[in-house]
């Protein structure tokens, strides 16, 4: 008896990891932990400055000096999310 010969697999049917996809099975690598730490602290460290200059010091909430480390801070959650990705 002759054996039963596969088809060839089509290319539409195969799933490809893309290049930012990690690959099933992947672990965290050693420097993940403290790369979140970093980017939550430094988070929570402008976001902090922003609400000091703005309640503290007094400057108005449209202001350069209240923005600016606003801005720094949701920059460093977008980059903290987009770390997490893969793991999510």
């Amino acid at each position: 008896m002759a054996e039963e010969e596969k088809p060839p697999e089509s290319p539409l049917n195969v799933r490809k990891r893309l290049p930012f996809e990690a690959a099933a099975g992947v672990q965290q690598s050693a420097g993940f932990k403290g790369a979140a730490f970093i980017y939550l602290a430094a988070a929570a460290i402008m976001f902090g400055v922003a609400g000091y200059m703005a309640l503290g010091v007094g400057h108005p909430f449209i202001s350069v000096p209240v923005i600016a480390p606003g801005l720094g801070g949701l920059y460093f959650v977008i980059r903290f999310a987009m770390m997490m990705r893969p793991w999510i």
